[in-house]
């Protein structure tokens, strides 16, 4: 099992005194300090779900015209007319169903940082 405090996209300091990027405004205080960055794509936005039930209803309108347009369709010239379509083994062949893709949530992307630190306790961050 891999380190977990050596590992991953963050910044880990063990002892914050140590580190001169770190700034102590008042009394330095000894510890240990982490910052784990927490980005993702949130779709609690104002109007997304309305936008996305509406390119839902419109994509199924759209899989319904097509199917109608495809049991409409005629044969093309020089075909002749099928009466039931049937497979080289005498079954009736099922036709393959028409798949849209269903446009995407609209998405924000969210950008935090979780800190955690062990300041004023004198001790380093531990795996518990």
């Amino acid at each position: 099992m891999s380190d977990p405090l050596n590992s991953g996209k963050f910044k880990y300091v063990p002892e914050v005194v140590e580190e001169s990027a770190i700034k102590f405004w008042k009394v330095p205080r000894l510890g240990a300090f982490m910052a784990i960055p927490l980005v993702y794509k949130s779709c609690l936005l104002e109007g997304s779900l309305d936008k996305a039930i509406v390119d839902w209803s419109e994509t199924q309108a759209e899989i319904v015209r097509l199917e109608e347009e495809r049991e409409n369709a005629e044969p093309a010239e020089g075909e002749a007319p099928k009466e039931n379509e049937e497979g080289e083994d005498g079954e009736e062949q099922e036709k393959e169903p028409i798949v849209l893709d269903v446009p995407e949530f609209d998405t924000e992307e969210k950008k935090f940082v979780v800190c955690i630190d062990t300041l004023g306790q004198d001790r380093e961050l531990t795996d518990d």
